[in-house]
């Protein structure tokens, strides 16, 4: 961690430390707008580290945070999604001072994986009130009542020469 390997300079990329400038990994959720307040297919909520800030953000509130590049893992963060679209989801984190959704809030359980502890963990607090802020009813705590969501998940970087842009699924959402 913190700097680009010898095989990939020699291709022509760069990884950046602390999931900084195109650096990105996230999950999307789709939980309400349908009927109903069941999902309608376009994504509300982005949890994760942005590679840039949507059409039409509002400064993302870790712009001002002292030193370097704010686009790094101190940008770390529930954000609405940007777009109606689902390509490039980095680049879809749409942050809104006047929005009822925002902010909520999320911890990074390893903000600093090593080779060591390499999973990254995330935990949205209070998963019913953020369901509620978007339109979507609270889940039934009992396990009687259905839910859904759909959700597309991404990790990369623009800057690492082409390698390991996942998406999942491939196309669409889950």
């Amino acid at each position: 961690p913190g700097t680009t390997s010898q095989q990939l300079v020699l291709l022509g990329g760069v990884d950046y430390a602390n999931f900084a400038q195109t650096e990105s990994m996230l999950v999307a959720m789709d939980l309400a707008g349908g009927p109903g307040g069941v999902p309608d297919g376009a994504l509300d909520i982005i949890v994760g580290y942005p590679a840039g800030e949507a059409v039409g953000s509002d400064a993302f509130p870790c712009a001002s945070l002292p030193g370097g590049d704010p686009l790094d893992k101190r940008c770390f963060g529930v954000y609405l999604f940007g777009s109606t679209r689902i390509q490039q989801p980095q680049f879809q984190f749409r942050w809104n001072n006047t929005s009822p959704v925002l902010p909520h809030p999320a911890t990074d359980h390893n903000p600093d994986p090593t080779a060591a502890a390499s999973d990254l963990e995330w935990t949205i607090s209070d998963f019913n009130a953020l369901r509620t802020k978007v339109g979507a009813a609270p889940i039934d705590r009992t396990g009687n009542a259905p839910w859904s969501i759909n959700m597309l998940a991404f990790a990369g970087s623009f800057g690492d020469d082409g390698i390991g842009e996942d998406n999942l699924p491939n196309g669409g959402l889950l």
